[in-house]
């Protein structure tokens, strides 16, 4: 007897039907296609498919965001006239408002560690510590401390300068009106 004949020739007797009845299981005979799977795997199969497309997307995204967060990053830090915003705050401390004050803070701060950022990603991987290390000690005194002590000091020294030399109130009052 052929295949197909052993199909057809096969069926089931019937019972009464009940509510029981009528409600299928996912793994009855039913709803087996035709390699003998369920549909139901086909159907957590598709699922998976897609949550593996979507999460390769999410991760080709996040890659590329990676990539061009590092060319910001890279490009503030080489950006050296940032790192001095903090001394032209120094220098306009009387004049700025605060949030301006501590914005030029933030800026010079934040072109400081990506600077540092840069570097010790470019270094070795068993040097990148001692790199992060080493920049932040050039750059906390180099870039922050020693330029904003100056100007405060040259700042403070032309205050002194124009209230007790009355030649110089003069000349700069009388250009004002």
């Amino acid at each position: 007897m052929a295949d197909s004949e052993k199909l057809t020739s096969q069926v089931p007797t019937s019972t009464p039907s009940t509510a029981a009845d009528e409600k299928k299981s996912p793994f009855s005979d039913e709803n087996k296609d035709s390699l003998g799977g369920s549909t139901t795997d086909h159907l957590g199969a598709n699922f998976r498919a897609f949550a593996a497309a979507i999460r390769g997307k999410a991760l080709a995204k996040k890659a590329a965001i990676r990539a061009t967060s590092k060319q910001a990053v890279r490009k503030i830090g080489s950006t050296r006239p940032l790192h001095f915003a903090s001394e032209g705050a120094v220098a306009g401390n009387s004049l700025l408002p605060r949030w301006a004050y501590y914005g030029a803070w933030g800026v010079s701060g934040l072109a400081i560690t990506a600077d540092v950022a840069s570097k010790s990603w470019d270094a070795p991987a068993d040097k990148g510590m001692h790199t992060a290390l080493y920049w932040t000690a050039f750059h906390i005194p180099a870039s922050l401390v020693v330029p904003a002590y100056v100007i405060h000091q040259v700042v403070h020294g032309a205050e002194n300068f124009v209230k007790k030399n009355s030649f110089a109130q003069k000349k700069l009052t009388s250009g004002i009106r």
